[in-house]
């Protein structure tokens, strides 16, 4: 049996690096927020900016430019789904790969309707799982994906 090895980070996105997509990741949780950021930096997500809720989102997309908007379901103000309908409803927008990070599985197939690319159950949150998605999405790819261990979950970067 092989060791798994974590995904190649070098792995080219067009003509950028898995480091140099820009994510927008919008979640009111400040404790999930340093968690993702955390576990995403580590699985080689170096660009990301964090917002609060989907308003915040939409105003940072209107000024900024994104490769991925990551989103939590439900937040304060403007909620995962509905900032997903304003992207999608935005021309300049409409093109951006969105992943909804959600606790509540109920929240996929709606998220998909109203027209996110992926979904991520954050009760098994996995950035392997997300950097691999990113990847197919922006047309990059994993070296190797079946032989890449999982990067830490959020869960196992909590402090004791």
């Amino acid at each position: 049996m092989t060791t798994p090895t974590t995904p190649d980070l070098s792995t080219e996105f067009g003509t950028r690096s898995l480091s140099q997509l820009r994510v927008l990741l919008a979640e009111d949780d400040a404790s999930l927020q340093y968690l993702n950021t955390k576990v995403l930096s580590k699985a080689g997500l170096q660009n990301i900016k964090v917002v609060e809720n989907g308003r915040e989102a939409l105003d940072v997309l209107g000024a900024e430019k994104f490769d991925v908007v990551l989103t939590d379901g439900n937040m304060p103000k403007m909620g995962g789904l509905e900032l997903i309908r304003h992207i999608r409803a935005t021309p300049s927008l409409a093109h951006l790969p969105i992943i909804m990070l959600s606790a509540q599985r109920e929240n996929r197939e709606p998220a998909l309707a109203a027209g996110a690319n992926g979904f991520v159950d954050k009760t098994k949150f996995n950035a392997h799982e997300v950097v691999v998605q990113i990847a197919s999405l922006v047309g990059g790819r994993i070296e190797n994906p079946a032989a890449s261990a999982p990067a830490p979950t959020a869960q196992s970067t909590a402090p004791a």
